[in-house]
């Protein structure tokens, strides 16, 4: 009996040594498994950037020329079509004035390759003494009677003089144009707001024409308060997802900023524009469509902090 007793004693002694002294072996698993951890979390997020983002509502828009009516007119002719494309300068219509709008042009023209020799005057007066210049009448009149007296004195003073109401009469001719004569600044489509015909009447800023350009000249546009302006700078990254597309369907539109208003506006915000770095491809490779323009909001990454600065910046030492 006693022997028995012993032998459970001596086994009990045993097993509470094996329980109390565990295996180094176990300690050293321990502490590189650890090891491994630590080199791994700090490598993952030493190289993981976590950004710092402003978030701001902005407008993705086709810019358009807008041509108003400078005065009560009556349409004299119309020289496009709806749907056109038009290019720069390009004469839209004339408006009714005493003058034949066909003659200024051609006198504008014929003045601006002119050679002032004295040789040139009776080919210059058969030329224009028969147009229909309106209220030009006067100073082309000026200007042909002063070359006149050049062809039969040529001096200095008369060259002068000759000079002098050439450059008025052009200048003439530019005011003239300015009040009679629409014309397009850029290139694009040309849509008409009604249907606009010969004998029509026009009211002081009327809208007459809008001028879509090509639909790649797109602008972005955004406003932003005093409390970050301090935070922009030109070429920060920004992630723009437009109103009504799902960002894990579409993905974003990839942009950074362009430029940054010096001043604030009315409502002490700052004016920025981004430039659209793929158009209107998104980053799931969709292209939206765009027919005046686009809003949504936009984020914009002022800066990108490494995740292991941020999880240690919260931790005051």
């Amino acid at each position: 009996m006693e022997n028995i007793e012993n032998e459970i004693d001596l086994y009990s002694s045993e097993v509470k040594n094996i329980l109390s002294t565990p295996p180094k072996a176990i300690y050293t698993i321990g502490y590189k498994i650890l090891l491994v951890f630590i080199i791994v979390f700090y490598t993952i997020t030493y190289f993981i950037k976590y950004p710092d983002t402003i978030s701001v509502q902005t407008t993705i828009s086709i810019p358009n020329q807008k041509i108003y009516a400078s005065q009560n007119a009556i349409i004299d002719s119309v020289f496009v079509n709806e749907g056109q494309f038009v290019r720069e300068k390009s004469i839209l219509a004339t408006l009714k004035n005493t003058a034949n709008s066909i003659d200024v042009l051609f006198l504008k023209n014929y003045l601006n390759s002119i050679s002032l020799d004295k040789k040139n005057y009776t080919k210059t007066a058969k030329n224009l003494l028969p147009l229909n210049v309106g209220e030009l009448s006067i100073s082309l009149e000026k200007f042909l009677k002063s070359f006149a007296t050049f062809s039969q004195k040529s001096s200095k003073n008369q060259q002068q003089k000759l000079e002098l109401e050439l450059n008025s009469l052009k200048n003439k001719i530019q005011i003239w144009e300015g009040k009679y004569i629409i014309k397009s600044r850029e290139n694009g489509i040309i849509y008409f707001t009604k249907n606009w015909k010969k004998n029509e009447d026009i009211n002081e800023n009327e809208l007459i024409f809008s001028i879509v350009p090509n639909k790649d000249n797109l602008k972005c546009f955004s406003e932003i308060s005093e409390n970050y302006y301090h935070k922009l700078k030109i070429g920060q990254k920004v992630n723009i997802t437009p109103l009504g597309y799902n960002l894990s369907n579409h993905g974003t539109i990839k942009g950074e900023i362009e430029t940054i208003s010096s001043i604030p506006n009315q409502n002490s915000k700052y004016f920025i524009t981004f430039k659209l770095l793929n158009h209107l491809i998104t980053t799931n490779g969709d292209t939206l469509k765009i027919n005046n323009e686009i809003h949504g909001s936009a984020k914009i990454v002022t800066n990108e902090t490494r995740v292991i600065h941020k999880i240690f910046s919260k931790f005051k030492f």
